[in-house]
């Protein structure tokens, strides 16, 4: 399995035809962004979840909606 230098982790992994594929989605995370040294961990998990149901869904990406999926944080 190929493991992303960067983060040095995997977010997700996929098996495709007998082989183990690992993914690091947080630079297209941050990507989706203008500014993305402002973000929160919590923001980019978001945005990953939203990264991976457009990969396999083929749903739409809008980041204007993090704020509404996240609520308010409780304390």
């Amino acid at each position: 399995m190929l493991v992303p230098q960067r983060e040095g982790r995997v977010d997700f992994i996929e098996i495709k035809e007998g082989e183990v594929y690992g993914y690091c989605l947080a630079d297209d995370a941050a990507a989706l962004f203008e500014k993305p040294e402002f973000l929160d961990d919590q923001i980019l998990f978001v945005a990953k979840i939203m990264l991976l149901a457009n990969r396999w869904f083929d749903t739409k990406i809008d980041v204007d909606d993090i704020p509404l999926l996240i609520g308010e944080k409780n304390g």
